[in-house]
């Protein structure tokens, strides 16, 4: 618990805000930002309208439904179980 209240302090919320970056670093930053979001045409923040789309879209339920069943047989198999 307390390790988790350290990041929330400690990590910070964006580029712009990194203590640990230089002013060459946050450009360089800025711009892969201004990139990605000419590539996907979004700012990267989601709303209310968004959601509902993907709720109603197929796909995201079959990638939800494969995505489970990888970790499923990623993770779901013990060593101790397969004897």
């Amino acid at each position: 618990m307390g390790y988790a209240a350290c990041c929330i302090f400690l990590i910070p919320k964006g580029y712009e805000t990194a203590y640990f970056l230089n002013a060459e670093d946050k450009a360089i930053m800025r711009q892969r930002a201004e990139i990605m979001e000419s590539y996907s045409g979004s700012s990267g923040k989601h709303g209310k309208e968004d959601i509902k789309k993907a709720i109603k879209d197929p796909k995201s339920w079959l990638h939800g439904l494969i995505q489970i069943c990888v970790v499923t047989i990623l993770y779901g198999m013990s060593p101790d179980a397969v004897t």
